[in-house]
């Protein structure tokens, strides 16, 4: 017995022991669990004060049923994710900081270990619920294998919660931006939430019942994308709380690979056996919004490549090419999600292809050209603000790095247009739809056919001169990808 115990002592998480014996001991868990408790009480003691048991209402259960669950979900993706993301951000703030670069526990060992301990803190809850759970099934209207099938669904979309609050967390920002990055956090999960309930709720309470054929095939379809999602912000995670010098970016760019084309080989089956054309627009949708959010975040990485890396840079030319959209860096990046953006276009015009259709610019498709439109915006954006990062009185600025100069670039282009006719007509009403030059110079001009081929041309142009700025900064960093020279 000893010896079982000190192999499961020797197999424990560290972290997930430290942050086990801190949340008991923490008083805000105690407040969060003692107040949902008593909110469910008093929740369910109303309904049952309420109803009329000789009156046959079969609907209550059901009723009690989305109350109690309510109450779950939203301490479950509010609250406990906002402990988790606040208490690993207050770890990465001053000298904590380095003792995560100096301790022997690896960085994959802590993202699991606080993910482990936020996981336990979530069954926690939805064991305390379950009595209540209970009791909405012996008042009607509701099956126990509903039950089941909802809790546990739920429990499965909590796990990506927890996880971008995590990777948010890891984050080292100034006030500022760190209340966007939570904003952002929060629009992530509620969508998140509110995509995954609504599946679940139609299919539940739908009449083909939790476990039909169509039910399994799009819980399945949604349990794939949670698990992709989870994986990205687990691998951003590691990658940010692991050392700078390190090619920390690796393990991510190949997993974001290997989901891209896990992602196309389902999409494409569901679209062959179906013959629903839509499965490869969300695929191509879903590669455009992951690419352009990846390459918002990886210009943001360093220009140069250190000894450490170049000790790790094959020496054949063509393994070279073939490696370093893997690497860490800036340039490395753009590459990198510069060609996922491409295969996403080829993933969406091989549609009308493979249909018999031809393809023509003149015929505005809103599958094909608008997201691709504003891709060559979001990347004209944030070359430029690799070029702007490189102007001498930018450089004294701590906090404004390639990603926070793109989102200022955004908001200005959408108010610029608004002041430069408010300055040529100061009398008049500025009337944004009724501005050519808003819808000229911006993404919002690709919505409407009249402007959109002006707004496209001006996308392409766009990156074409970003690309004039900055192709010495990109080809200085294709030239010094080599291996290390050894002294002799």
């Amino acid at each position: 017995m000893t010896k079982i115990l000190d192999i499961l002592d020797k197999r424990l998480n560290p972290i997930l022991i430290k942050e086990i014996r801190q949340s008991m001991q923490s008083k805000v868990i105690t407040a969060i669990i003692c107040l949902f408790l008593l909110v469910e009480l008093v929740v369910l003691s109303v309904f049952l004060f309420s109803i009329s048991f000789d009156s046959g209402d079969l609907s209550m259960g059901r009723e009690v049923f989305s109350a109690i669950l309510g109450i779950l979900l939203g301490v479950s993706f509010l609250f406990i994710p906002l402990y988790l993301g606040n208490r690993f951000n207050k770890e990465r703030a001053g000298h904590e900081m380095e003792l995560l670069y100096t301790t022997t526990i690896k960085p994959s060992s802590i993202i699991i270990g606080k993910m482990q301990s936020g996981m336990l803190l979530i069954i926690l809850l939805f064991s305390m619920s379950l009595p209540f759970l209970t009791i909405s099934y012996l008042l009607r209207g509701i099956d126990i294998l509903t039950i089941i099938y909802i809790s546990g669904m739920s429990f499965i979309a909590v796990i990506p919660v927890l996880q971008i609050a995590i990777f948010f967390g890891s984050l080292v920002l100034s006030k500022f931006f760190q209340g966007l990055a939570r904003l952002f956090a929060l629009f992530c999960s509620i969508s998140l939430i509110s995509t995954g309930i609504g599946i679940y709720a139609s299919l539940s309470y739908g009449g083909g019942g939790a476990f039909g054929s169509e039910s399994l095939i799009v819980i399945g379809m949604f349990t794939v994308a949670v698990s992709i999602v989870t994986g990205l912000f687990f691998m951003l995670s590691i990658a940010v709380i692991s050392a700078p010098s390190s090619n920390r970016i690796m393990p991510f760019r190949i997993f974001y690979a290997c989901a891209f084309i896990l992602s196309a080989i389902i999409f494409s089956l569901m679209w062959w056996s179906t013959g629903d054309v839509e499965y490869m627009y969300a695929f191509g949708w879903s590669g455009y919004i992951t690419s352009m959010l990846a390459l918002f975040i990886t210009i943001s990485e360093r220009d140069t490549i250190n000894s450490r890396l170049k000790k790790s840079v094959p020496k054949n030319i063509l393994k070279r090419f073939f490696v370093f959209p893997f690497f860490t860096g800036a340039a490395n990046g753009i590459s990198f999600f510069t060609k996922t953006l491409l295969l996403s276009l080829i993933a969406l015009l091989s549609v009308p292809v493979i249909k018999g259709k031809t393809l023509s610019f003149s015929r505005i498709d809103e599958e094909f050209w608008i997201p691709f439109g504003i891709a060559l915006f979001l990347l004209s954006y944030s070359l430029f603000a690799c070029w702007i990062k490189r102007l001498p009185f930018i450089k004294h600025f701590k906090y404004m790095t390639p990603s926070a100069i793109t989102l200022i670039l955004i908001i200005l282009v959408s108010v610029i247009p608004s002041i430069l006719v408010f300055i040529a007509n100061p009398g008049e009403p500025v009337d944004i739809d009724n501005n050519p030059l808003y819808f000229m110079i911006s993404p919002m001009g690709l919505i409407e056919k009249t402007s959109f081929p002006y707004a496209f041309f001006t996308a392409t142009s766009l990156v074409v001169i970003s690309l004039m700025f900055n192709y010495r900064w990109l080809f200085r960093q294709i030239k010094e990808f080599t291996p290390e020279k050894k002294n002799s």
